[in-house]
């Protein structure tokens, strides 16, 4: 249960970028990405000045640190937090598991996540370039060259940790949780009537039969 609760808050707590379901990142190789229309160079360039602006390299590890500060706050509300003194009275050494075990999550999702990060950054240029046009593209360079303006693009993203908000998605969790059940049954219902999907070579390896000595 308490790991039902942090993969709760994982997906609460951690923000996606903007437009990142348009934005053009490279499928796997199995999946044939559709043919999008061509960006004009200097609409491009300008929407590159945007998320240059806004999302620079090093974004994914501020907004995971901040996440998992704030996921470990949010570990004392009222769900999880009546979850976490059930483990406290097993595990004297919860507290201390568990510092250890976000602190190594944060570290390991920020590097993956930095790998990822150059396109990612590519791909919402795609977006912005797609999503507005070479005037209004320009109209947001300018803003962010101002010091209102530089102040809100590096921090447009990782506001989204802020723990003003963060306490207010916190309450959202015990629905989400408690909505769960409901929601994978809906999903079962859903594919009732497709065919099992094909066992992977990991499925029929688990369901072998145990070798015995002769």
């Amino acid at each position: 249960m308490i790991r039902t609760g942090l993969v709760a808050i994982m997906l609460v707590g951690v923000p996606a970028p903007p437009v990142l379901a348009e934005a053009s990142m490279t499928p796997p190789a199995s999946v044939e990405a559709p043919a999008l229309p061509p960006i004009e160079p200097a609409r491009r360039a300008a929407a590159q000045r945007v998320i240059d602006a806004i999302w620079p390299l090093g974004t994914y590890g501020r907004v995971m640190k901040r996440s998992m500060d704030g996921a470990m706050s949010m570990m004392t509300g009222d769900l999880i937090g009546g979850l976490t003194e059930s483990a406290r009275a097993k595990d004297p050494y919860f507290d201390e598991r568990m510092r250890l075990t976000m602190g190594v999550m944060a570290e390991e999702m920020a590097k993956l996540m930095t790998k990822y990060e150059p396109g990612i950054r590519a791909g919402l240029a795609d977006a912005y370039g797609r999503h507005f046009d070479l005037a209004q593209l320009n109209d947001l360079d300018r803003f962010f060259a101002t010091p209102t303006g530089k102040l809100y693009a590096s921090e447009s993203m990782v506001m989204m940790t802020d723990p003003a908000l963060m306490k207010r998605m916190q309450a959202f969790l015990p629905d989400m949780m408690a909505a769960m059940p409901d929601i994978i049954k809906h999903m079962q219902q859903a594919t009732a009537h497709l065919p099992p999907p094909p066992r992977s070579a990991t499925d029929d390896a688990a369901h072998a039969p145990a070798k015995t000595d002769d």
